[in-house]
């Protein structure tokens, strides 16, 4: 099945979901959006999306997390929530950022300290975070850059929160212990020494369950609060405090798609890889 037909289909169905299981989320359930790149030939595409999301689900605040996974998940319950969340730190995430901020939203946004300090940041986006670039949707430098320091502080003036996304963006779950240390533990000791915070959030880069052993998971989680993977799921029902379940959505894609995305019938097929991690840990 080509991509293009898998989308095709992928919408079909996430629409389909959307008229026939209105509002099925639970209103404690929390979806954590996972988003990568955002052109700014797509900023129309993010704001379509922003309208309608808007409208179906309450903005949640990163400065809720603490309460949400600390068992008081049942006061929230004025949802589905939802949070936006950015791997990768890309500069054309700064005007999605300036957006969100104008909507009132606060987002996280996961930054590679290695990327952003690189000699030649494009190479070493193509050599470490993503060798198969889609041409159709990243054209621009900004596309392939990171954004500064300083665009990093500005994002925390306007309310949004910095987090890890390892050092080099190349944890796996093979890595001696002292290796994975570097991943996990410096790129939070370079982020504070730049922007003056102890951030509580790491994303673990890759494939969670190619990326995490269960050393890597209490490194982790003795350096910081909250562990987003890139595992989608049910915040609400999978009761792992501080390990976050979360939605891959792109703003390219088709509306159906992102529906689908982060309805409940595309969790079917991840039932088994979650519980295999989980069990792991």
């Amino acid at each position: 099945m080509s991509l293009s037909l898998a989308f095709r289909l992928k919408s079909i169905l996430g629409l389909l979901e959307s008229k026939l299981t209105q509002r099925s989320q639970s209103p404690c359930e929390l979806v954590v959006l996972n988003l990568h790149s955002t052109p700014h030939n797509r900023i129309g595409d993010f704001e379509r999306m922003l309208h309608w999301m808007k409208k179906e689900y309450t903005a949640f605040h990163p400065d809720h997390l603490e309460a949400y996974f600390a068992g008081r998940i049942s006061s929230f319950n004025k949802g589905p929530y939802i949070l936006f969340t950015f791997d990768d730190g890309l500069k054309n995430n700064f005007t999605t950022a300036k957006i969100l901020s104008q909507h009132g939203l606060s987002a996280i946004y996961f930054v590679v300290p290695d990327f952003i300090d690189a000699i030649d940041p494009i190479d070493y986006y193509r050599a470490h975070i993503r060798p198969d670039i889609d041409s159709f949707v990243d054209t621009q430098p900004e596309d392939f850059t990171p954004m500064s320091w300083s665009e990093l502080n500005e994002l925390q003036m306007m309310g949004h929160h910095i987090g890890s996304h390892t050092k080099t963006h190349r944890l796996w779950h093979t890595m001696t212990t002292e290796e994975s240390l570097d991943e996990v533990r410096l790129s939070q000791q370079i982020i504070e020494e730049h922007l003056g915070i102890r951030s509580p959030y790491f994303c673990s880069p890759n494939n969670s369950l190619m990326s995490v052993s269960a050393d890597i998971q209490q490194q982790i989680m003795s350096n910081y609060r909250f562990h987003f993977t890139t595992l989608p799921g049910k915040n609400a029902d999978q009761g792992k405090a501080g390990m976050i379940l979360r939605r891959n959505i792109e703003v390219h894609w088709p509306e159906g798609a992102q529906r689908y995305a982060i309805g409940s019938w595309d969790l079917m097929r991840w039932r088994g890889k979650i519980q295999q991690f989980q069990t792991r840990l």
